[in-house]
């Protein structure tokens, strides 16, 4: 079995992105909600799965001793699944060593990745609350290279870094090593599963090598639009929300996040992240501060 990656830097969009497939693979026949995300979607910091290669409780280890259960973890989550193994990840597409198995993303586990980028003033003050840290703290951590989640009973620590790395890193095409066959990551913008729904997923279905009919298709975006997600939330609730917040889905608009930064804020998050955003399509200028 071999893994496609779901991956994106923290509250970029990456459980809308699963939200959806779910719904168009599996929620055909069957009424499933975000409690079902655990069912089809593993995490590469699932600490069950590092307890599994480790054949032993793991939270006692340190940093260095789980990175070297990393790709033992992640071939249980492969040979645990049938068919398409598709695994979350916040890890950035980098080496955390020098040896060809010291990769964050395995080659040879991989078959292909969905990356989701996200303007970067948008995700500050999101991930701030999720995190339950201010706007400046969350600003110095996204321009941090030594940026890593916190571990938890249910997950390892996670290396994320900056978002101007992260996002070079995924993007950069086949330079990296993603895997044997060389496929380059399909890079979508939450920004466009916003505004153009139906063409952003349908890239996804493509480079997915997923035919559905069109009714299908969109029955899976109406089930995992951002709406459908809150009210699934309200009534069900959902074990990804932070304690620090009342939902993990609070508005999603893009530039809601913007708006509550202040001048300063912009300034910092544009200096440090500038390059990227502009590669992205995210203009500075206009802020100026470009």
């Amino acid at each position: 079995m071999q893994t496609v990656w779901i991956a994106s830097y923290p509250k970029s969009g990456n459980t809308w992105v699963r939200a959806f497939l779910m719904q168009l693979v599996w929620g055909e026949a069957q009424n499933l909600t975000l409690a079902n995300l655990g069912t089809y979607f593993a995490a590469s910091s699932g600490r069950q799965w590092y307890d599994a290669a480790f054949d032993a409780p793991t939270a006692s280890l340190d940093e260095g001793a789980l990175l070297h259960l990393r790709h033992k973890a992640i071939r249980l989550i492969a040979q645990n699944t049938n068919g398409t193994v598709f695994v979350k990840t916040h890890s950035p597409l980098a080496a955390w060593g020098t040896r060809p198995n010291q990769h964050l993303i395995p080659p040879d586990l991989t078959r292909g990745a969905l990356y989701i980028v996200r303007n970067p003033l948008d995700i500050v003050p999101s991930a701030a609350r999720h995190y339950g840290i201010t706007f400046d703290d969350m600003i110095d951590l996204m321009a941090s290279d030594d940026f890593a989640s916190a571990g938890t009973s249910d997950h390892v620590p996670e290396k994320i870094g900056s978002w101007n790395a992260h996002v070079k890193g995924w993007t950069a095409g086949t330079d990296k090593p993603l895997q044997p066959g060389k496929q380059v990551p399909q890079v979508v913008r939450y920004e466009d599963m916003v505004s153009d729904p139906l063409g952003t997923f349908s890239l996804i279905t493509r480079y997915l090598g997923i035919q559905v009919p069109r009714a299908r298709m969109n029955r899976a975006i109406r089930r995992s639009s951002f709406s459908a997600l809150q009210q699934d939330e309200r009534q069900n609730g959902f074990v990804e929300r932070s304690s620090h917040t009342d939902g993990f889905f609070s508005v999603g608009k893009p530039g809601a996040g913007i708006a509550e930064l202040n001048d300063e804020q912009i300034v910092r998050v544009v200096q440090t992240q500038g390059e990227m955003m502009r590669r992205c399509g995210y203009p500075t200028d206009h802020y100026g501060h470009g």
